[in-house]
């Protein structure tokens, strides 16, 4: 049998959000896109914080992203902080009235 293969351990060194700024009218969902630096980072977890008025939910985590929905008129920042490394990258929200 062969030896197993030791894989290195790759640190997040940067988050991007697509896009980095997004207006919703209220009932609105959109979709935002999660990248990690380099694309090859071992730990790709992280975490999401909404700051703001209460306007905005966001919902459907996964690996590539998630979704935002408007609530209530108001602005919102949505921060996503990668667990390994404490990376993080924002994404400014405006909701507007239908």
């Amino acid at each position: 049998m062969g030896e197993a293969e030791t894989l290195p351990y790759v640190q997040v060194r940067g988050v991007t959000l697509t896009p980095a700024a997004l207006t919703l009218r209220v009932g609105e969902t959109a979709a935002v896109g999660l990248g990690f630096l380099p694309e090859n980072a071992s730990n790709r977890r992280y975490r999401v914080r909404v700051e703001g008025s209460g306007c905005t939910a966001v919902s459907e985590i996964g690996e590539a992203g998630f979704q935002v929905t408007g609530l209530a008129a108001g602005e919102a920042a949505v921060t996503v902080i990668s667990l390994n490394g404490q990376k993080t990258a924002a994404l400014n929200v405006s909701v507007q009235e239908e």
